[in-house]
């Protein structure tokens, strides 16, 4: 179970003047919830946050492991959920964590990472990509960072849907496997050739 890490502090005090009080010292309130657990209130630094965000490869299917420190330093295994920013600023306000189990399975979204190029392109045919990321369910340990489209044998007419994918392991789509993924599309003129092409022939 691949995790980054995020320190955090248990959260004691409320209200709005505590709020601010904790904006002072460079932190904003979060929650952690989920999977029957009572919800806790804790702080982060949202500039360690807007870091964790720079990465190419996170994401809301990325694992974090909050890093709790007070008189009972402790760790809890998250998936990041809802990010609340300032409207002008952009900069991060609140956050919500989900908790996750290491026994739980857990639904979520990953993104698609589309790989090698059609040789149908290369014939005219446009790659169309339908969706960007699908829904799964897995074990903590069996996030994927992302599922793999192998688009380098397509021709044109083509398509993959996801049905065509091999799940990763341990991983159950929860998008239907009839959704289309890719196609290389019949370029435009190529497509009405063919169509007056046909009209003649009948």
């Amino acid at each position: 179970m691949n995790t980054v890490a995020l320190a955090a502090r248990v959260r004691t005090a409320f209200g709005k003047n505590q709020v601010k009080r904790l904006k002072s010292t460079g932190l904003i309130p979060a929650i952690v919830y989920g999977n029957d657990s009572e919800p806790l209130a804790i702080s982060v630094s949202p500039s360690e946050l807007k870091k964790l965000f720079s990465k190419s490869t996170f994401g809301k299917n990325t694992l974090i492991s909050l890093e709790l420190t007070g008189d009972k330093p402790s760790s809890l295994v998250v998936l990041p959920h809802c990010f609340d920013r300032d409207v002008f600023s952009q900069e991060f306000i609140h956050v919500d964590f989900k908790l996750v189990l290491e026994d739980v399975s857990v639904d979520l979204e990953t993104p698609l990472v589309f790989k090698g190029i059609a040789p149908g392109t290369k014939m005219g045919g446009t790659l169309a990509k339908k969706i960007s990321k699908i829904k799964i369910s897995c074990l903590p340990k069996d996030v994927p960072a992302s599922v793999i489209v192998d688009v380098s044998l397509m021709n044109i007419g083509d398509s993959i849907f996801l049905k065509d994918l091999p799940a990763p392991a341990g991983v159950t789509y929860l998008t239907p496997e009839s959704i289309l993924i890719a196609r290389v599309s019949i370029p435009r003129g190529k497509a009405a050739e063919d169509e007056e092409a046909a009209k003649k022939a009948a």
